[in-house]
């Protein structure tokens, strides 16, 4: 994007507004489909491979399982999604230029985008992994 055309072509508040933007279409489709999921229910009939079905679907209680781990990952996608929709929208405000952008301070960028690290690490545990790499 350019936020001047005769400057030439460079990043600038509309091309970061648009990301958020983007970024934003993608919440609300995500936390729905941790809903849809909730509605589901492993209804096995009643003999031993059908039980072991249900119990790694459902958890043991119908409160755990893969079940449950897809919808914590929803979840966390909906938040880290939501958290780096607004960090960018906040260095929008900061940075409206290329020439502003290039005097950006690492940890301006860190705080920004601060939560998402949490967000997307718990993204990883709850899908089984090892969140260990993100900080």
């Amino acid at each position: 994007g350019s936020d001047s055309p005769a400057v030439g072509t460079r990043m600038g508040t509309a091309s970061m507004l648009l990301f958020a933007d983007n970024i934003d279409k993608l919440v609300q489709p995500t936390g729905d489909a941790a809903t849809e999921v909730g509605k589901g229910q492993a209804e096995a009939d009643a003999f031993y491979h059908a039980n072991q079905i249900r119990t790694k679907v459902n958890g043991p209680n119908a409160d755990s399982g893969v079940k449950e781990s897809y919808i914590k990952v929803f979840q966390d996608l909906a938040q880290g999604l939501g958290d780096l929709r607004d960090g960018v929208k906040q260095l929008a405000q900061h940075y409206t230029t290329l020439e502003d952008a290039g005097r950006m301070k690492a940890t301006d960028l860190q705080n920004a985008m601060q939560s998402t690290s949490s967000d997307f690490t718990s993204l990883v545990t709850d899908a089984g992994g090892s969140g260990g790499g993100a900080s």
